[in-house]
């Protein structure tokens, strides 16, 4: 495929590996003291090129230092996996945790034909005095 104009059959780079998208956002904490993370509301697109199947993991970190991300389960599926769309889609993923701030990951698992990541947003709430930690 070309450089400057690439075909979205072309999946896998030069060593035949698929090409997939990760995204690590900063670390959200705003106000200090302790918020309630209510939900995440992600928008975005992701289409397969073929039978590849590829979707969207989204996990998070409870403080700026952690390295080890936990997955973000969508109560109704029990899975933090987002499948492919075939068109943009926003999807709420309840959050529902107590915390001062929160930093996500995004990883694609298995090739696309395109992805596009097209809003984060989380919906969170500063807790009454009695409730902040």
């Amino acid at each position: 495929s070309n450089l400057l104009s690439p075909a979205g059959a072309v999946k896998n780079d030069a060593d035949g590996d698929a090409v997939t998208v990760t995204l690590e956002t900063p670390y959200y904490e705003q106000i200090p003291g302790l918020k309630t993370w209510k939900n995440l509301f992600l928008t975005y697109d992701i289409r397969d090129a073929a039978t590849d199947n590829p979707y969207l993991n989204v996990s998070y970190v409870k403080s700026p230092e952690s390295t080890t991300y936990i997955a973000l389960l969508d109560a109704q599926s029990a899975t933090a996996q987002k499948a492919e769309t075939t068109g943009i889609i926003r999807e709420k993923i309840p959050i529902r945790l107590p915390a001062h701030g929160l930093g996500f990951k995004i990883t694609q698992v298995n090739a696309s034909s395109d992805t596009f990541l097209y809003a984060i947003e989380a919906d969170v709430h500063e807790r009454e005095g009695s409730r902040r930690g």
